[in-house]
């Protein structure tokens, strides 16, 4: 019996978070009708009115993650990514870096039965952010921390509080130190991809992968730097892109192309 290949898409659903606001369009955005980041169903503002009497849950699982087949990745994740994840740019006019998680539609196959990232793999920051984000108002300057009132993170009580007295307690402190420095390696992400759209080296890619049962999958369509295109861009173009540690984060990018096989082994066959 002849088995026919299954086809999968890059999961692009997901709004970015920055720059994206409540009554506001995103800045950057996917094509998608969601008005919301993924994972996130009723983000909203965390202030002292709202979360007096609420707590952060100290060990949730992330089942959270569990149908999505891949996530937005910052450049300065490339390096401990690559040692676990293909890493491809999105099907954009501005793509963005997305590590795959999984070779079908709603498939994480990092994910265990009871919601613990298996082994040692890297959790990419947008998985490890949530249930917190920052979220625009409609001038899109400035910043606001943002939580996900329908996640199961938000618990009643007073054990690991969002504020104490009104003021920030150190949970939320900490969720808004980690929310800032990953918007700040959004933004450099943000132009490392642009800067690679502009001088147009991505070129469109599918992945074709056999299992052992003789099934395969075809995995795409998504863009990766193109060696040829790279080699013939101009020294000055080089240059700076070196002073930038652009080049470190496109040579990650390609040396993750082995994990294709690394996630074929993970795929449970049918019996």
């Amino acid at each position: 019996m002849t088995v026919g290949p299954v086809t999968a898409t890059l999961r692009a659903d997901f709004a970015m978070s920055e720059g994206i606001g409540p009554s506001a369009p995103s800045a950057q955005a996917v094509s998608t009708d969601r008005q919301t980041p993924l994972f996130y169903q009723r983000p909203e503002l965390l202030t002292p009115d709202r979360y007096s009497g609420k707590s952060l849950a100290k060990s949730v699982p992330l089942h959270f993650a569990r149908t999505t087949n891949s996530v937005p990745l910052n450049g300065i994740e490339f390096a401990p990514a690559l040692r676990h994840y293909p890493i491809v740019f999105s099907e954009e006019s501005v793509p963005f870096p997305m590590a795959v998680l999984g070779l079908r539609n709603a498939e994480n196959l990092f994910l265990s039965a009871d919601g613990r990232w298996e082994g040692d793999g890297y959790i990419p920051a947008y998985i490890r952010r949530y249930p917190f984000v920052f979220m625009t108002g409609p001038d899109q300057k400035q910043f606001a921390l943002c939580i996900d009132a329908a996640s199961e993170f938000v618990v009643d009580g007073d054990a690991n509080p969002f504020f104490r007295d009104g003021r920030p307690s150190e949970a939320t402190q900490t969720a808004l130190a980690f929310c800032s420095s990953f918007q700040l390696e959004h933004e450099k992400t943000r132009a490392f991809a642009g800067a690679l759209a502009e001088h147009k080296v991505l070129e469109t890619k599918t992945a074709d992968i056999g299992l052992k049962n003789g099934q395969k999958l075809i995995f795409g369509s998504f863009k990766v730097v193109d060696g040829a295109k790279l080699a013939s861009l101009p020294n000055a173009v080089i240059a700076d892109w070196l002073r930038r540690g652009w080049l470190a984060w496109i040579h990650a990018h390609l040396l993750s192309f082995g994990n294709w096989a690394h996630l074929a082994h993970r795929v449970e066959l049918p019996s």
